[in-house]
C-alpha cells in the first residue's frame, strides 16, 4: 500500500502541536521550585505523592498556568489576527489599537474605585472585574469599527486607536490618584500581566469563556477571506458587512476582554504571532492560518511563561518582560521587509442615458435613476436596459458619475431616486448573497494582500456557492481552474497575487468575477494604468466573454479609440 505524503502545510501543523506539547509539558515539570522528576510524574498519574506541597503546586499552580497561558496566547494571537484582517493593517492588535486599554479601563473602575478588599468580600469579584473588562473592550472596538467606516487611511486609524490608548491610560492614572492603597496595590499587580492569576476554581469559567471565543473566530473565516480583497468585493461576493462586523465585535471583543480581566494586559502575542504564522505558512488564507495562529499563540505563550520562571529561586518574572523579547524583533522583520501600500466620439454606436421609454425586460435596467452620494447628485434622469451578449462602455470625462453609476448598477450604492433592476426585480430588495450569484465586478480598489496565491484570490469567487466555511468542492476547484486559464494565467496559477503585474492582477479579478458564474460582469476603468498591449489584451478578453459566454459586460472607460473599437453599445455619460 502506497501512503500519500504529508503535504508540507500539514506538516507545519504536527511539528508545531508537538512542540506545543512538549512547551506545555515543560511547564508542569519545570517552575520555581524544584520539584523532582519522579514526583511531579506521579502526581499527574496518582494525584499525589509524598510531599503534599509538591501536589499542591504541580495541581493547583503549574497546571492551571499552563492551561490559561495556552488559552490565553490562543485568544490573543487570533483577536489580533482578525483585526489585521478587518482593519487591513498589518500592525492592527488589540493592545495598539487600544482595544486591551479599554479592557484595562474597565478593570481599573473596578479595581481602583472598590479595592481588592472590597471585592473580596463580594466573594466573586472576578465576575465584576470579567463584565466591566468586556465592557470597555468592546466599547473602544465598536467606536474603531465606526470610524473605520469614515476613515479609510489605515495609518490615520491606527493613530487614533493609539489617541485611545492615550485617553484611557489618562483616566486610570486619574483613578490611580484618587483611589486607595489596596486598591492601588491591586491594580499594580494586576497590571504586572501573569497566566498564575487563574484559580483552580475559575479556570472552568475562563475556559468557557475563550472556548466561546474562539468558536466565532472559526465561523467568521469564510467572511474574514473575502474581506482579504476590501469590504466592496467582499460585499460583491455575498458578505454581510454590519452583520460580519458586529461578529467581530463580539469575538474580538471578548477574547481580549476575557484575557485582560484574568491575566492582565499581555503585549506583543496579538501582534506578533499572526505574522510569524504568516511567514512560517506563506499563507493569509485563513482556512489554515486562523488555526495555525491559534497554536502558534498558544506556543509563545506557554514559551514566554516558561522563561518568566527563573528554576530555583522562588520567583518568576512578569510576562510582560518576556513578551518583548519575542515580539519586537517579529515586528522590525514585519516593518523593514516591506509589507504593504470630456470625450468626444467619432465612431461607435452611442445611446444617451436619459432615453424615457426604457423596458425593464432586460437583465439589468435603470429606471428615472438619480444617483450621487447622500443628497449630493452626480447625474440624473438616466433610462438605460441592457442585454446579455452585449459588451458596454461608459464613456465620459472625470467627474461625470461613470464610477457613480457603476455601484449603483452594482447594489453597493442606493440610487437617490428611480430604480435599478435585476432581472425584473428592484436591485435593493435583494440580499448582497442573492446579488452575488447574478453581478460580478472589479473595481478600482487597489488590492494589497501579501502570501495568497492568484489560485487562492480567484477561489474567493466561489463564495456565493459554497457553505458556511468556504470550503470548495471538487467542482469548485475545476472551476476555478478552467477560469485561470481562460484569462491566460494558468502558468502564474501557484504565484503569489503580490508579485504579478498590474494587468496580470487585472486578469487574476476578472477571473475571480468569471468564478462567480454571474451573467453580469461591471468593471470600472479596468485598463486604467495599463500599458498599451495590456489595454488591449484586457478589451479582447472582455469582449471574448460577452459574446462567447453570452454574459452581459458593462465597463467604464477614458480608452476612447478602445471602446470605438471593441464596444457594441457606448453609453455616454
Amino acid at each position: 500500500m502506497k501512503y500519500k505524503p504529508l503535504s508540507s502545510t500539514t506538516l507545519k501543523f504536527v511539528l508545531t502541536a508537538l512542540l506545543l506539547a512538549v512547551l506545555f509539558v515543560l511547564n508542569l515539570f519545570v517552575g520555581s521550585v524544584n520539584i523532582p522528576f519522579n514526583d511531579v510524574v506521579n502526581i499527574l498519574l496518582t494525584g499525589q505523592c509524598g510531599n503534599e506541597a509538591f501536589t499542591f503546586i504541580v495541581l493547583h499552580s503549574r497546571m492551571p498556568q499552563a492551561v490559561t497561558a495556552l488559552l490565553c496566547g490562543g485568544s490573543l494571537a487570533v483577536a489580533g489576527l482578525m483585526l489585521q484582517t478587518t482593519f487591513h493593517n498589518h500592525l492592527a492588535d488589540p493592545s495598539i489599537l487600544g482595544i486591551s486599554s479599554g479592557a484595562s479601563l474597565g478593570v481599573a473602575v473596578v479595581l481602583l474605585c472598590f479595592g481588592g478588599t472590597t471585592l473580596a468580600i463580594v466573594g466573586k469579584g472576578w465576575v465584576v472585574i470579567i463584565v466591566a473588562a468586556l465592557l470597555g473592550s468592546m466599547l473602544v472596538l465598536g467606536i474603531l469599527l465606526m470610524l473605520a467606516t469614515f476613515i479609510t487611511n489605515e495609518l490615520l486609524l491606527l493613530i487614533v486607536g493609539i489617541v485611545i490608548s492615550f485617553l484611557t491610560s489618562s483616566c486610570i492614572t486619574l483613578l490611580n490618584y484618587f483611589a486607595n492603597e489596596q486598591g492601588v496595590h491591586s491594580y499594580i499587580l494586576w497590571g504586572m500581566g501573569s497566566f498564575g492569576s487563574v484559580t483552580t476554581e475559575q479556570l472552568p469559567i475562563f475556559v468557557v469563556f475563550t472556548t466561546v471565543g474562539w468558536i466565532l473566530s472559526v465561523a467568521l473565516v469564510k467572511p474574514l477571506n473575502a474581506l482579504l480583497l476590501g469590504n466592496n468585493y467582499a460585499r460583491n461576493l455575498g458578505v454581510n458587512i454590519k452583520l460580519t462586523y458586529q461578529l467581530l465585535l463580539v469575538a474580538t471583543g471578548l477574547l481580549t476582554a476575557v484575557t485582560t480581566a484574568f491575566c492582565g494586559p499581555i503585549s506583543f502575542i496579538g501582534l506578533a504571532v499572526p505574522h510569524l504564522a504568516r511567514i512560517a505558512l506563506r499563507s493569509s488564507h485563513h482556512n489554515t492560518l486562523l488555526p495555525f495562529t491559534l497554536l502558534c499563540g498558544s506556543m509563545v505563550a506557554l514559551l514566554c511563561n516558561f522563561l518568566c520562571v527563573l528554576p530555583g529561586k522562588g520567583t518568576t518574572l512578569p510576562v510582560n518582560a518576556v513578551t518583548p523579547i519575542i515580539g519586537v524583533p517579529v515586528i522590525l522583520y514585519v516593518i523593514f521587509s516591506g509589507y504593504r501600500n470630456r470625450i468626444s466620439l467619432s465612431f461607435g454606436r452611442r445611446i444617451s442615458p436619459s432615453s424615457t421609454n426604457v423596458n425593464h425586460a432586460g437583465i439589468l435596467s435603470a429606471a428615472n435613476l438619480t444617483i450621487g452620494y447622500g443628497k449630493k447628485v452626480v447625474a440624473s434622469d438616466i433610462n438605460l436596459r441592457f442585454e446579455k451578449g452585449e459588451l458596454v462602455c461608459l464613456l465620459g470625462r472625470n467627474g461625470a458619475g461613470k464610477s457613480t453609476l457603476l455601484r449603483t448598477l452594482s447594489g453597493f450604492l442606493k440610487p437617490i431616486k428611480g430604480s435599478v433592476f435585476l432581472k425584473e426585480t428592484d436591485i435593493n430588495k435583494l440580499t448582497f448573497r442573492q446579488i452575488s450569484k447574478f453581478i460580478g465586478v472589479v473595481l478600482t480598489d487597489k488590492v494589497q494582500v501579501d502570501n495568497i496565491t492568484v489560485e487562492q484570490v480567484v477561489s474567493f469567487g466561489r463564495q456565493p456557492h459554497t457553505g458556511y466555511f468556504g470550503r470548495l468542492s471538487n467542482r469548485d476547484k475545476e472551476i476555478v481552474g478552467e477560469m485561470i486559464a481562460k484569462v491566460g494565467l494558468a502558468h502564474k496559477q501557484h504565484s503569489y497575487f503580490s508579485d504579478l503585474s498590474d494587468g496580470e492582477r487585472q486578469k487574476t479579478m476578472i477571473a475571480k468575477a468569471l468564478t462567480q458564474e454571474c451573467e453580469v460582469l461591471i468593471l470600472d476603468e479596468p485598463t486604467a494604468f495599463l500599458d498599451e498591449q495590456s489595454q488591449l489584451d484586457i478589451m479582447l478578453l472582455l469582449k471574448q466573454i460577452a459574446h462567447n459566454e453570452h454574459k452581459l459586460v458593462i465597463l467604464s472607460t477614458h480608452q476612447s479609440a478602445l471602446a470605438n473599437e471593441h464596444a457594441d453599445r457606448i453609453v455616454k455619460i
